[in-house]
């Protein structure tokens, strides 16, 4: 079976990012291919009940299917429906979540309603990160190649963030090169130039350039002052130092080469503090509507105790705050509830509350201390809630839960468990939060029996 050719028929679009054919009665995972289409694929592995294979040709392509308009697609690992249609992009969404709810949440007929489509199809993100590499001597700044950590491309011209962020990374691939500095080398671990990232706020046209070294010998001042020259909507510029090995974007010591240390960003009518660390979702505009989705299904009267269970920089606990009585956001990580307390102060929010804790002991504590809350609204990693998290949440009395989730499949799982601890699943709104990919983002209402 394994390295065989067959001719498939792809049925639909799974989580996450894969399409689901059939060879006698047994389903077949593809790696790409779209609905409706018949497809020459071969056979890679067999797994216990399905198998899985690559796309080889498209015998005869879907009427959904259209010209990608990135010269990257097919190599780059960012977009995986770039040559799929949008509309018919969230129509598979909204089906997925649909399907996932009913398959992993046991969910006869699950109350989703129409997906939420992203307002900008392109130059959507507010925030990239591109990787250094050392090619056979010369300097990459790029993107993965779809499926690997090791390789890279050089990208030439991004379509998720914005044209500027296309002339930023252009602009420091050229410097480098010239300076000669190496890129990092994943195997020896040798190397100065890991990453760069690009911020920006999407509503306030403030723009952040962070580089990430594994070293911080090298005088990088020339840099920053030549890239502010060149475009003058950057208002910080900053060097981070990562000695470790962990490939991640981020530093153990932080350096302002130019300006601030942070950006900002507006959602809604609320300004929020963005730092290289920061976690805000990355479509700017369709934030505001999940917020106001979240907002929406909260039903508050402005007499709500509120608790916010992993509110990060307190986005969510502010956005809602002039429409309940007070909020309390919970979160782990320190630079997280410092940066809240920032928002709080910067937009003169006086019912909001900040808690320093893992979510799985707060609420512990609160159900040992019979803390009630009117409404309790979770936006958990994607990893979903712990049982735990959950066994504890629902003596805490709240009538409604609402659930903003980035992975449907974990939120099924999650939704059951609160459907057998007394609640009932009301409402599932999708959200496209990353047109051209398979996330699909959702926020949930759980109404308690």
């Amino acid at each position: 079976m394994r390295g065989e050719i067959l001719e498939l028929t792809v049925e639909k679009l799974v989580y996450p990012g894969r399409s689901l054919a059939r060879h006698n009665g047994r389903v077949v995972f593809l790696d790409h291919g779209l609905p409706g289409e018949n497809v020459k694929a071969e056979i890679l592995r067999r797994r216990k009940g399905f198998l899985e294979g690559r796309l080889l040709e498209v015998l005869s392509p879907s009427d959904d299917r259209i010209p990608a308009r990135c010269s990257h697609f097919g190599i780059c690992g960012g977009c995986a429906y770039q040559d799929f249609s949008y509309e018919k992009q969230v129509q598979e969404k909204e089906k997925l979540v649909k399907e996932t709810l009913q398959k992993l949440g046991g969910f006869v007929d699950p109350p989703v309603e129409p997906i939420i489509p992203s307002p900008d199809v392109f130059f959507y993100r507010n925030k990239m990160e591109f990787s250094f590499a050392d090619q056979n001597g010369k300097l990459v700044l790029g993107l993965h190649e779809r499926g690997s950590f090791e390789k890279m491309f050089d990208v030439k011209a991004c379509f998720l963030q914005s044209e500027l962020s296309n002339q930023i990374v252009a602009f420091c691939r050229d410097y480098f090169a010239r300076l000669s500095l190496p890129g990092y080398n994943w195997h020896t671990h040798e190397g100065f130039l890991r990453f760069l990232i690009i911020r920006e706020g999407k509503n306030t046209r403030e723009v952040m350039v962070a580089l990430v070294t594994s070293k911080g010998e090298a005088s990088l001042k020339t840099w920053a002052e030549e890239l502010t020259q060149k475009f003058p909507q950057i208002v910080s510029v900053l060097h981070l130092i990562n000695p470790t090995k962990a490939q991640v974007a981020t530093g153990e010591k932080e350096i302002v080469l130019w300006g601030k240390p942070y950006i900002k960003e507006k959602i809604g009518k609320f300004h929020f503090y963005l730092s290289a660390k920061t976690f805000l979702q990355t479509n700017s505009r369709q934030t505001e509507k999940l917020y106001q989705k979240a907002l929406d299904l909260s039903q508050l009267s402005g007499d709500e105790q509120v608790l916010d269970l992993y509110c990060g920089t307190g986005t969510i606990s502010l956005f809602i705050s002039p429409f309940a009585k007070e909020v309390e956001g919970v979160e782990i990580v320190p630079e997280a509830i410092e940066m809240a307390e920032k928002n709080k102060k910067e937009n003169r929010v006086e019912n909001v509350r900040f808690v320093l804790g893992e979510a799985r002991k707060i609420a512990k504590q609160y159900r040992l201390e019979n803390r009630r809350f009117d409404r309790i609204i979770a936006d958990p990693p994607r990893a979903g809630l712990h049982p735990k998290v959950i066994r504890d949440v629902l003596p805490l009395g709240a009538e409604k839960i609402v659930y903003v989730s980035c992975n449907p499949t974990t939120f099924a799982r999650d939704a059951k468990l609160f459907v057998e601890g007394g609640y009932h699943l009301q409402r599932v709104v999708p959200v496209d939060m990353y047109p051209h990919t398979f996330h699909v983002e959702l926020v949930g209402l759980l109404e308690k029996n």
